[in-house]
């Protein structure tokens, strides 16, 4: 999946392939609308198996399926996600392709937008098997106050898709709390704080498990630290979660 959040250069690393996204607009850039923008539109994709690069979206949809009131923050998304380009190695070829736009255009009409995606994303999606689909409730949820949590809970989706296998099943609802925190782009790294008073609990380890509380809550799961529940910043970075 895409992670649609500013950057000048940055690596993806998947299952099946690495992407590298740039040339970002920093002017609209809102990471956590976006990101709910581009899993809508990926999962309106897959639910056509891929078979139409085209999607048709009306703006009653944005407000009741996205839950986002302002149409120019969608539009906003669009214009972000436009303004990037991208390359990808898949592992087992191990040479780079290139592909110039994720969409290929995007048009306002009144009452809708009209999203064409490149044919090279499209084969993308397709050769990488990153797409899957998305519960509604993740996508029509209020994330102001949890902006980590729709990125946390497409992750875990992620984990659980790739460990679907029997000989898996171990693995399947496990998570390292290093690999989530990777995942959250707006919970500070311990080295950005304060080294007078680093307020671990406050700034790290709590907004943590708020977000993964909501997160569990949009996915109909439960989650609970595997071992004792970590007082300090070593004991939580070497944590694991088990997710059902």
């Amino acid at each position: 999946m895409v992670e649609v959040k500013y950057v000048v250069s940055n690596t993806i690393d998947t299952e099946d392939f690495y992407l590298c996204l740039n040339n970002a607009n920093r002017q609209y850039d809102n990471s956590s609308i976006t990101f709910k923008v581009m899993l809508y539109l990926v999962s309106l994709l897959t639910d056509n198996g891929l078979n139409d690069n085209t999607c048709i979206i009306s703006t009653d949809d944005i407000q009741r399926k996205l839950s986002i009131s302002n149409i120019n923050s969608f539009k906003g998304s669009l214009d972000y996600i436009s303004s990037l380009t991208f390359n990808y190695k898949l592992e087992k070829i191990n040479k780079w392709q290139y592909v110039d736009n994720i969409f290929a255009s995007y048009t306002q009409f009144k009452g809708y937008f009209k999203v064409v995606f490149s044919d090279e994303f499209i084969t993308l999606l397709d050769r990488s098997k990153q797409f899957y689909q998305i519960p509604k409730g993740l996508l029509n949820s209020d994330i102001r106050y949890y902006r980590n949590s729709i990125f946390m809970a497409n992750y875990i989706l992620l984990h659980q898709r790739r460990n679907m296998r029997q000989d898996k099943e171990k693995y399947r609802h496990t998570i390292s709390v290093a690999k989530l925190l990777e995942y959250s782009p707006f919970i500070p790294k311990y080295e950005e704080l304060d080294t007078r008073q680093r307020q671990v609990s406050k700034c790290i380890i709590k907004p943590f498990e708020n977000n993964l509380n909501f997160a569990c809550s949009l996915l109909g799961k439960v989650w609970n630290y595997i071992d004792e529940e970590p007082t300090n910043y070593i004991d939580f970075i070497k944590a694991k979660i088990y997710v059902s």
